[in-house]
């Protein structure tokens, strides 16, 4: 029993040296781990130094920004030359638009752009140059334009919003008083138009869809002149062309009456009286008037008359001419000229005709009666 015994604590030797050998390999690897740890947390509080500095950077960077977009671009071109009767060489201003150009229907046209979808809390704007009113008692302002369909823009898990609208306001203004920070750009300073909507939507770039929207303001008698100005909040949206006109009535002569161009009202239904002048060679038996209405029509018939002045004749209703030599007319009214009696002359332009030499007619016959010999 002694020798198995023996044999048996040999074997348990021998085991429990193997299992101080196991020991030993494991606090190797453990050394080996704490090692790696501990080179771990040098590269992490390196990563931590590196990330606190890129903080830093990223508010720097993130400041400047807000300093440049306060500094807005004063070298803005003129957008289009097509403006009809209100037009200006002043440049735009513009709060984050971009420049580009666009080929429509042939023609190279410089536009601007604004496309920040990635981007919250947008507050792009674009101001046209100052616009005199003129004569005009309320103004037109038409955009051409395009927008991109929201669901259609490329990686679209990454918009932050979208809109397929943008704001249109304008400014009263006495004067072409503003600057880079005036009117300020906000919504309180400036009366909103509308909010426009595009009625065509592109989704690709190679077809894209034009919009044209025309809003009217009126204008009160004490304002020179507007600016009008464009906000984006978040859209996708592309200015090709803006145009800036009133509507007016042309002058016209009816009646023998003479009336000016006349702008039309200030608002839609509104009629506007005008006032008339008899042409020349015509006198004013009642008061001239005429209605402009605000499509830039005159009503059927004016009120009041003109009638053409003795030694005249009215021509299409639209201007007295004098009668020719040889002819004559007595009473007003637009009545052609008729040739003179037997024995009888005239001069250009007279209301009656004179008798000639040893002719003659008594004071109370008609001018019509041929003279006589006494």
């Amino acid at each position: 029993m002694l020798s198995t015994n023996v044999s048996v604590l040999s074997t348990n030797v021998s085991m429990l040296s193997n299992n101080v050998s196991m020991l030993s390999n494991n606090v190797s690897v453990l050394s080996n781990n704490v090692s790696m740890l501990s080179n771990n947390v040098s590269v992490l509080s390196t990563n931590v130094s590196m990330l606190s500095t890129n903080v830093f950077m990223l508010s720097t960077n993130v400041s400047l920004l807000s300093t440049n977009v306060s500094v807005l671009s004063t070298k803005v071109s003129v957008l289009s030359t097509n403006v009809s009767i209100l037009s200006t060489n002043a440049p735009f201003v513009c709060l984050q638009w971009m420049e580009a150009t666009v080929n429509k229907d042939g023609e190279t046209l410089k536009t601007y752009s604004s496309c920040y979808v990635k981007t919250s809390n947008v507050d792009n704007w674009l101001r046209l140059p100052y616009i005199p009113r003129g004569e005009a008692n309320s103004l037109h302002i038409s955009l051409t334009f395009t927008m991109r369909k929201c669901s259609k823009i490329i990686d679209s898990t990454n918009l932050q919003q979208c809109k397929e609208t943008f704001n249109l306001y304008y400014f009263d203004a006495g004067s072409d008083f503003a600057n880079a920070l005036r009117p300020s750009w906000d919504a309180l300073t400036y009366k909103r138009i509308d909010k426009i909507a595009a009625d065509k939507l592109f989704v690709d770039n190679t077809e894209q869809e034009y919009n044209e929207e025309s809003r009217q303001i009126a204008l009160t008698s004490n304002v020179r002149g507007v600016y009008f100005a464009i906000q984006d909040e978040g859209g996708c949206v592309t200015l090709v062309r803006v145009k800036v006109y009133y509507i007016t009535c042309p002058n016209i002569t009816v009646k023998f009456g003479f009336f000016p161009e006349t702008p039309t009202g200030d608002r839609d239904f509104s009629v506007v009286s005008q006032k008339g002048t008899c042409v020349d060679n015509a006198t004013q038996k009642t008061e001239l008037s005429y209605l402009c209405r605000n499509d830039g029509m005159w009503y059927d018939f004016p009120k009041g008359e003109c009638v053409c002045k003795p030694g005249f004749q009215g021509i299409e209703d639209t201007k007295c001419t004098a009668c020719p030599a040889g002819t004559y007319k007595w009473s007003e009214g637009s009545d052609a000229c008729e040739d003179c009696p037997s024995y009888s002359n005239s001069t250009e332009g007279s209301a009656e005709c004179m008798c000639q030499p040893k002719y003659y007619r008594s004071p109370g016959d008609p001018k019509s009666k041929p003279c006589t010999r006494k």
